[in-house]
């Protein structure tokens, strides 16, 4: 390191002649022979375990690498599960709105058959010997929400495939029997 002459104020190279190091025999020459064994056995046991430590943080960190690699994944694994899940809500949403308007559809469509059974059986009350056909009134009302019924699963259907295969969710049967009428 250079060092500054006090009188030319001028900076000067270290002269490294007055503080040299000493060779190691000089050091076994200095201390008697067992202490230099001993410091010799502790430094060569130290650099030993120095090496071992720091191969032991190489795959510290290698694992902690793979550890962050793996936390990516899942991040966007949960990322990409997160904006499907967004998706099935929506459409679940959609789905509910078509059933509870074809449900109201089927209802309406029954007040305006029991309306209309009513009208034609009071009308035919007063005939003598006729009975009132309530029962095949419900019989069209059953036959009307079976094809409501039919067309309703046929539309979730047809929306429904195209999402599962699209994500690789379960089959069309599966949906049907988790979503079915009650």
């Amino acid at each position: 390191m250079p060092h500054r002459d006090s009188l030319s104020r001028e900076f000067l190279p270290y002269d490294f002649s007055s503080s040299s190091v000493e060779p190691s025999e000089s050091l076994a020459y200095r201390y008697n022979n067992s202490d230099y064994e001993k410091l010799k056995r502790e430094h060569s046991r130290l650099r030993d375990e120095h090496a071992y430590l720091q191969g032991r943080m190489c795959e510290v960190y290698r694992e902690l690498k793979e550890i962050k690699s793996e936390l990516n994944e899942l991040r966007q694994d949960y990322i990409k599960l997160h904006s499907h899940n967004k998706y099935i809500n929506h459409e679940n949403e959609v789905l509910r709105a078509e059933i509870n308007n074809l449900k109201s559809q089927i209802s309406s469509q029954d007040d305006a058959d029991v309306k209309s059974s009513e009208s034609e059986s009071n009308d035919n009350d007063n005939r003598p010997g006729k009975k009132r056909k309530s029962r095949d009134v419900k019989l069209i009302n059953q036959t009307t929400i079976l094809k409501l019924t039919k067309k309703m699963l046929e539309f979730v259907r047809d929306r429904q495939i195209l999402h599962f295969t699209r994500f690789e969710y379960p089959s069309y049967e599966s949906f049907i029997n988790y979503y079915r009428l009650k």
